[in-house]
């Protein structure tokens, strides 16, 4: 840590606007546009292993790579139809999570680096929260990869560059997150 803390900089930043994101949901009755993949989170752990369930980084893996592999086979891509007008929509791959998943998803490897255009919606910025321990930086997104993020808080992102909880070499839209005691040493 550098020996000065006020080198360290804690942002607070809370998006009042409602979670446009699940407006990507459309129901039945809407006649659809197009259609996205979408992969389904399932659980708060942040490994990839071989077994049923699908972590938030091996859903981000199975998008960046587009092919099912050992580190995210409890993930599985299905096709939603969206609304091309819809907040977020505009035919990027989508990342949810299970409806009855809350909690916090605490990173324990390294960053989650995103390599293709995703929107990732969670439930609520009150209901799912990244935790970057104060260790790693939550995401790095690479030029090229447009990403979406809506309902999360992001908290404890931590590097020695630049972007605490978000590092953006792309188009990036926030909609009703919490983004809050993140760090950057410069």
């Amino acid at each position: 840590l550098p020996s000065q803390q006020s080198s360290r900089r804690h942002t607070s930043v809370t998006a009042l606007a409602s979670v446009l994101a699940l407006g990507l949901l459309m129901s039945s009755s809407v006649q659809a546009a197009g259609t996205v993949s979408n992969v389904e989170v399932n659980s708060l752990s942040d490994v990839t292993a071989s077994d049923s369930n699908c972590t938030l980084r091996e859903a981000i893996d199975l998008i960046n790579t587009g092919t099912s592999s050992p580190t995210n086979a409890g993930c599985t891509k299905t096709d939603i139809a969206v609304d091309k007008k819809a907040d977020m929509a505009d035919e990027k791959n989508a990342i949810t999570f299970k409806p009855t998943l809350s909690g916090t998803i605490k990173l324990s490897g390294s960053e989650l680096s995103i390599y293709k255009p995703v929107n990732i919606i969670g439930p609520g910025a009150d209901k799912l929260t990244i935790d970057g321990d104060n260790k790693f930086r939550i995401f790095e997104i690479a030029e090229g990869a447009a990403t979406g993020i809506g309902g999360l808080t992001l908290t404890k992102g931590e590097t020695y560059n630049n972007g605490g909880a978000i590092y953006s070499n792309s188009d990036l839209s926030i909609i009703g997150c919490t983004i809050s005691w993140n760090s950057a040493y410069t």
